[in-house]
């Protein structure tokens, strides 16, 4: 939390600069709220600090979503960050749960997901206009590059084989990229080499992307402004427009996936079609489907 050695806790503890307790088995244990002020005091560098007075709840939230269970007073802190144009405070949050190693699916459906399905529901009520949906769209985007900007670059090789290729965008008239640029960290984060397309791609330049880099995964993001129709006419098109020496799977998130099926019409070789509700059940299918 502090950046320092252990043994400048224990010097700052036995010299009782920094206040702690023992245990009956004689291991030191400090508050949270001693750490602070101590940080403070010391002008040192710490994650929790930016949090002000929502330092405790903020260590308690991360500490919960660690453990696996559900953080909702995070996630209701989170949403007010956003509405009130603190976003600062969410990317220090996502990079705190990083060094936790909480996993990126976790946070993106636990945290992000559930923000953006509460503030859904406020737009849908009418509670704020377009000025104020735009402005947390981009800040939630902003988020995601600040995590993105803090991961290693996917080398050329791994294990002496040519890197896992991707094409991750947003299918025709989908505006909204903040399910895409999570599919995008996701399998960086595993090691992938992901070309990102970015809003609005029609059907023709995703698969000539899939080709020219000769990706065996398409991962695209659709929400649910889109209609059944259509939707099962992008994934018809996607697929009719495959060659079969360049296979691919085609994975189809957000919020309109329960507007469409996985079976596609029979063709030799044909694309395995597969919609995810979440990051987490992506990743699983991700992990079985391309095993590294």
């Amino acid at each position: 939390m502090l950046g320092v050695h252990e043994s400048s806790i224990k010097r700052w503890c036995n010299s009782e600069e920094l206040p702690c307790s023992h245990t009956a088995g004689g291991h030191r244990r400090i508050d949270l709220t001693d750490v602070l002020t101590f940080a403070r005091k010391q002008h040192l560098e710490c994650s929790l600090l930016p949090f002000g007075a929502d330092a405790l709840m903020v260590w308690n939230g991360a500490n919960e979503l660690r453990l696996g269970r559900q953080a909702e007073v995070l996630a209701i802190k989170m949403r007010d960050w956003l509405l009130h144009a603190e976003s600062q405070k969410l990317s220090g949050l996502m990079l705190l749960c990083r060094s936790l190693d909480i996993p990126y699916a976790r946070l993106f459906d636990r945290l992000i997901a559930r923000v953006m399905e509460d503030i859904g529901e406020e737009w849908s009520r009418g509670s704020f206009d377009i000025g104020d949906e735009h402005r947390i769209s981009e800040s939630l985007m902003d988020v995601l590059y600040s995590l993105m900007s803090s991961m290693p670059q996917t080398p050329p090789q791994q294990n002496g084989r040519p890197v896992r290729r991707a094409i991750v965008g947003c299918g025709p008239q989908e505006d909204h990229a903040t399910g895409a640029m999570m599919v995008r960290i996701l399998l960086m984060d595993r090691g992938w080499k992901v070309i990102y397309l970015g809003r609005n791609v029609p059907e023709e330049d995703i698969v000539l992307y899939q080709r020219r880099h000769r990706a065996e995964l398409v991962a695209v993001s659709m929400s649910s402004h889109q209609t059944t129709a259509a939707l099962r006419e992008f994934v018809r098109n996607v697929t009719s427009l495959r060659r079969d020496d360049v296979p691919f799977d085609l994975a189809i998130g957000g919020s309109a996936v329960n507007l469409v099926t996985d079976q596609v019409p029979s063709r030799p070789s044909p694309v395995v079609v597969r919609t995810f509700e979440d990051s987490e059940s992506f990743v699983d299918w991700l992990d079985v489907r391309h095993e590294q």
